[in-house]
């Protein structure tokens, strides 16, 4: 069962998070630090285990902890909890709705069992009724008084006592014993319904994945430990969990020759597993036991000096233990939740850990966070939800990566994609377009491909993307301190010719220097394609995605406009200038020739 989306409340530093939605496989929570990421997973762990401690209520404002997580559920497992429960749907999967907050309280809602559970429950009433009916009836023709409210919550047992009053002394005519009969039958028939609507909340309970927070990897593999001890240490059964032998399997066998084949094969197991991940080097782990100890070294490639695993870097022990821990803990109903992966590692070694939580996710839904750009996969950014706090430092989560962000929390994103401006700048001495942010970045990429594919003679030019209009400025001030030839590419709107004035009077900027997507008022990067162009080249894959009936820039704002552009800078520059209608080509071409790009 996997998480759709999540809304926190009242919890730590999130007063509302609103509904995020999750990747089904691997989610990032990307943001620098102090903006509450940690935060998001503690609430989500704090759900797991239905429990919220003192330090989950927020300090800054008042209200009770709050957790909602909408899990996608198959209707298979759903039918399995009853067999009366009627699937009313062809989809494969449906939408179980859990809230727990801090009061305890825990709150089911799924169409499938809600509908269920609604005609049991009538159910329930119904037979509640018969017999308060019933035993009034009987009680009269006793002349004793019976009075039960249906919506007493003891109402079973109250009813259950009362019944034994009036049947212990009456008469035992055979009209008093029919009705005897049918009373108790209709008891054990509310008992049973009673009994199956608390079995439907407990399997739906059950079905709730386990969620595993790693927070903190200090639990290092030793150097060596005595067996007594490593009986109680977690990272050395994490370590013989990996293998097709326990701990005990070595500490209880006699024989010397079989305890050696155990310890090499455990070792050369552990070794091949952490070697599908860890490629810095080649590394080899030993695991022999000499007596009552057991001790553990660490050989580099085909060398024969160990090390003892405190000999290694921080990074290389965090590494390990990273690897281990996760690799024995999770089960096949667990959500891995893991706050800031890698810290201690170089860039390489971060790669290293987004690869094993990658294969870790084709299993278990992973969700982690990071400010750094080497755990984000700049393919694959619609796994990323940025994370920042606004100006009442409340933390605050945004589902489109383009919306919300400042330069800081974007940071990360934009590395990742190759646009580090501290790296790319210094080595630009060629002819660079200013762009308002990252579409406009994918979308120009990709055009310049299909005309260069055309025949079209480009000038060598590099986009470089703004984290919006307004940080222009600092990007421009830049290119002139470096003598670099630029233009700025600014959509036709309020902001953009707000920009477009200030740079003119803060740089003394020759107004060619300046260009608007668009001589349209309004118009952004989406509006160059004509709209029948931009249907069927850009958003032939998102149109479930999108409004129709208003212009290009409009549509993609209900929508991911990043990962948008993305796809089409990827997998539509095989289209052939050809194929494009006269007015898309006559807007791109003219683009082209106002940034001086097309001689």
């Amino acid at each position: 069962m996997k998480i759709k989306w999540v809304k926190i409340s009242n919890f730590r530093s999130i007063t509302d998070t609103q509904t995020f939605y999750l990747n089904s496989e691997l989610s990032i929570l990307a943001g620098k630090n102090e903006s509450g990421k940690s935060n998001i997973l503690k609430a989500l762990k704090a759900f797991g285990d239905n429990e919220f401690n003192e330090n989950d209520f927020p300090q800054h404002f008042t209200g009770e902890p709050k957790v909602e997580v909408c899990f996608s559920v198959s209707t298979h497992l759903l039918s399995e909890i009853d067999e009366d429960i009627v699937i009313d749907t062809t989809d494969e999967f449906v939408d179980l709705i859990v809230e727990r907050n801090a009061n305890g309280d825990e709150l089911f809602n799924s169409d499938v069992t809600d509908s269920f559970i609604d005609r049991l429950q009538d159910d329930i009433i119904d037979l509640k009724k018969e017999l308060v009916d019933i035993v009034k009836q009987f009680a009269d023709s006793l002349d004793a008084s019976f009075s039960m409210d249906v919506s007493n919550q003891d109402f079973l047992s109250k009813l259950k006592l009362e019944w034994g009053k009036l049947t212990s002394d009456c008469e035992l005519s055979e009209e008093n014993q029919n009705t005897i009969e049918t009373v108790n039958k209709l008891i054990n028939d509310l008992a049973n319904k009673a009994k199956k609507e608390l079995n439907i909340f407990d399997s739906l309970e059950d079905l709730i994945p386990n969620f595993i927070l790693f927070d903190s990897f200090n639990d290092i593999l030793p150097d060596t430990i005595l067996k007594e001890a490593a009986k109680e240490s977690n990272i050395v059964k994490r370590f013989f969990k990996l293998t097709d032998y326990s701990l005990e399997d070595l500490i209880e066998e006699e024989d010397g020759t079989k305890k050696l084949t155990i310890t090499s094969r455990v070792s050369a197991k552990v070794t091949g597993n952490f070697g599908e991940y860890y490629r810095q080097n080649d590394i080899r782990l030993n695991l022999n036991m000499d007596g009552e100890k057991l001790h553990f070294h660490i050989y580099d490639g085909n060398g024969d000096t160990p090390f003892k695993p405190n000999q290694r870097s921080q990074g290389f022990q965090w590494f390990l233990s990273f690897f281990l821990t996760m690799n024995s803990e999770m089960d096949d109903n667990s959500i891995i939740l893991v706050d800031e992966p890698g810290l201690y590692l170089h860039a390489k070694a971060q790669n290293d850990i987004l690869t094993l939580l990658e294969q870790i996710s084709s299993k278990q839904q992973v969700i982690f966070t990071t400010h750094s750009p080497y755990l984000i996969d700049a393919n694959r950014l619609e796994r990323v939800r940025l994370v920042n706090k606004n100006e009442h430092q409340n933390t605050l989560i945004e589902n489109k990566i383009h919306r919300g962000a400042d330069k800081d929390t974007m940071t990360p994103v934009i590395t990742s994609i190759g646009l580090d401006l501290t790296r790319d700048l210094t080595i630009s001495s060629g002819y660079t377009v200013l762009v308002e942010g990252i579409s406009d970045y994918y979308y120009l990429n990709g055009l310049k491909e299909i005309l260069e594919k055309s025949g079209y003679s480009l000038k060598d030019v590099r986009f470089i993307p703004s984290a919006g209009v307004s940080k222009i400025t600092i990007l421009v001030s830049l290119l002139l301190g470096w003598g670099v030839d630029f233009k700025v590419l600014i959509d036709n709107d309020k902001a953009g010719n707000q920009a477009k004035r200030q740079l003119i009077q803060d740089f003394n900027l020759e107004e060619d220097k300046i260009c608007f997507v668009s001589n349209i008022a309004g118009n952004a990067i989406e509006d160059v394609f004509s709209d029948e162009d931009f249907n069927t080249v850009v958003l032939e894959d998102f149109k479930d995605m999108v409004r129709t009936g208003v212009k290009n820039s409009t549509k993609v704002k209900f929508a991911d406009k990043v990962v948008i552009s993305k796809k089409f800078m990827e997998t539509k520059c095989d289209v052939e200038f050809s194929e494009l209608g006269e007015e898309t080509k006559s807007t791109i071409t003219d683009l082209f020739k106002a940034l001086d790009l097309i001689s």
